[in-house]
């Protein structure tokens, strides 16, 4: 079985077109992901649901370096056991984020390495009242680091790890580590 994954990926990998032409200089781009996750806990009652969607646009400044701008919109469902806790009716989350990033593509025959970093503005509403307007904004930042496969002229899979950190406000913070897949599309 672990032979027969290694030759589709190996086969997969040579028949992706040559990554030298998409990440030249005055090259745009179109991607992002659409992503779900989901917690269930046995013993407390407790599931969580979110929805993300994050698109973006790229340019490249200069062979290899590209400035990307994105919006992230995030959609949270908290359900609690109403034995365990006050809180009945399902909390419910909506966040807006404006990302500006760069990435440095490292291009090999067929597929790019890279690495990358960019900043987040993002604005959500209340857990359990999700009427309410948006509140203060918070900060943050992401380090990516991935593979760039082309599987096309102009398209390509991007599987990535990222670290991200939020801070709240000066004594709360996130830090989220998180393994994934986008999608991107070059216009040549």
């Amino acid at each position: 079985m672990k032979i027969t994954r290694s030759l589709c990926l190996v086969a997969f990998l040579f028949a992706a077109s040559p990554a030298q032409d998409q990440i030249k200089q005055g090259v745009y781009s179109l991607g992002g992901s659409i992503s779900y996750s989901s917690i269930k806990t046995v013993e407390g009652g407790f599931s969580n649901s979110t929805y993300a969607l994050a698109p973006s646009i790229s340019y490249f400044l200069i062979d290899q370096f590209e400035l990307s701008f994105g919006v992230d919109y995030t959609y949270t469902s908290i359900d609690l056991n109403p034995a365990n806790v006050y809180y009945v009716n399902p909390a419910k989350s909506k966040s807006l984020a404006l990302d500006l990033g760069m990435r440095f593509y490292f291009p090999l025959d067929k597929v790019a390495p890279f690495i990358g970093a960019s900043g987040k503005i993002s604005w959500m509403t209340s857990y359990y009242d999700s009427s309410q307007p948006f509140q203060a904004p918070t900060t943050g930042y992401n380090f990516t680091g991935g593979l760039e496969i082309f599987i096309a002229r102009s398209a390509s899979i991007e599987p990535a790890m990222v670290y991200s950190r939020v801070r709240y406000n000066a004594q709360n913070s996130t830090d989220t580590f998180l393994v994934g897949i986008g999608a991107k599309y070059f216009i040549l």
